[in-house]
């Protein structure tokens, strides 16, 4: 991996953490083993501190490995935008759940109106109004609410966003 390009994914994070984590374990070994010849086969405490890190880095390496396989088990999708691009989805998301209810409502609207119609006889159409404003209603109750959460999580994930900027300055 590129260790100079900046994360934009969880994944993207672990695989830069797990690279550093693989390269400095080795050098440590060895510098520990090294100083081990020099000072004799006896442990000392310095020593010991010296392969503390070097076992932390191997424990790190197994944690990052449990870590990703919990992320990656199929419950998590990772998004990465930028803040326009946020921006402009969050925007076309609302447009979208504007329109599917006004849709609704101008079925709902053409229906009732040639169903008052007491000399409209043609209920053929007052059929397909009917099957089309049930098929928009219901498209917006599921469809849309699914929508409209998303739109909260994206609105969401933005204010976060915007608070770690408002705190860094």
């Amino acid at each position: 991996m590129d260790t100079c390009k900046t994360p934009v994914s969880f994944n993207e994070l672990l695989d830069l953490f797990e690279a550093y984590v693989a390269t400095i374990s080795e050098p440590i070994n060895k510098g520990h083993d090294m100083l081990r010849d020099v000072i004799g086969m006896g442990e000392n405490t310095a020593l010991g501190h010296i392969f503390g890190v070097a076992c932390d880095a191997d424990d790190m390496a197994k944690r990052l490995k449990q870590i990703r396989a919990e992320r990656n088990n199929g419950t998590d999708v990772t998004i990465a935008l930028t803040r326009n691009e946020a921006d402009r989805l969050e925007y076309a998301l609302c447009e979208i759940d504007r329109m599917f209810s006004a849709a609704g409502r101008v079925c709902q609207l053409l229906h009732d109106r040639a169903v008052a119609d007491v000399e409209n006889d043609d209920i053929d159409s007052i059929a397909v109004m009917s099957l089309a404003q049930r098929a928009l209603m219901n498209a917006d109750e599921r469809e849309g609410e699914f929508l409209r959460q998303f739109t909260r999580k994206l609105r969401e994930a933005s204010k976060y966003l915007q608070i770690n900027q408002e705190e860094a300055a």
